[in-house]
């Protein structure tokens, strides 16, 4: 199942990256855990930069909601240089280390055209989703990975929270939730 979930994932994240292909603009990734969807972003948008943002160590402990908890110590069997390595076959990847939203605020303003969220848990979830969304060129795409994942209840929160507090509608698919900018 895990398998299948990834290749459905990694056929959606291409899928998206060909519609916004034709766009101005660059491409991020919050939760690149090894960076298999990563490359794809990479290889579907090879003109475009693609800022790849991840602890590349796990969840540090205080930001896990208390729902969260079972995340304690998940993703830790990744490392930055084995995923630098990996991405080195990509000019166009630009990975940024440390814990989001921090790590972003150093990039400033950014014109994006797809944005891909698997955080996983709630509070880098609604952060990715607050950050992305202003960054969005119109006719972009933000992709959520976790939002119907039974065991990622934080990511379907923050998904909510913020359409409803931004009146964004979303739709839904391979239980993975996607916003369209006008």
């Amino acid at each position: 199942m895990q398998y299948e979930d990834g290749k459905i994932t990694h056929e959606l994240v291409a899928r998206c990256c060909q519609e916004v292909l034709p766009l101005s603009g660059d491409a991020a990734e919050v939760g690149v855990y090894r960076g298999d969807s990563a490359e794809v972003i990479c290889r579907e948008l090879p003109n475009d930069r693609v800022f790849l943002f991840d602890t590349f160590a796990g969840f540090p402990a205080d930001i896990l909601d208390s729902c969260e908890k079972h995340f304690l110590g998940a993703f830790r069997d990744t490392c930055f240089d084995d995923v630098a390595q990996r991405m080195s076959a990509y000019d166009n990847a630009r990975l940024v280390p440390g814990v989001f939203p921090a790590t972003a605020r150093g990039l400033g303003r950014v014109n994006l055209k797809f944005v891909h969220v698997d955080a996983d848990i709630y509070l880098s979830t609604l952060a990715a989703l607050w950050w992305a969304w202003p960054n969005l060129v119109s006719g972009g795409i933000m992709l959520c990975d976790d939002y119907l994942c039974g065991s990622c209840p934080g990511a379907a929160r923050a998904v909510h929270q913020f359409a409803d507090l931004e009146g964004i509608a979303f739709e839904t698919r391979a239980k993975r939730a996607i916003f369209f900018k006008d």
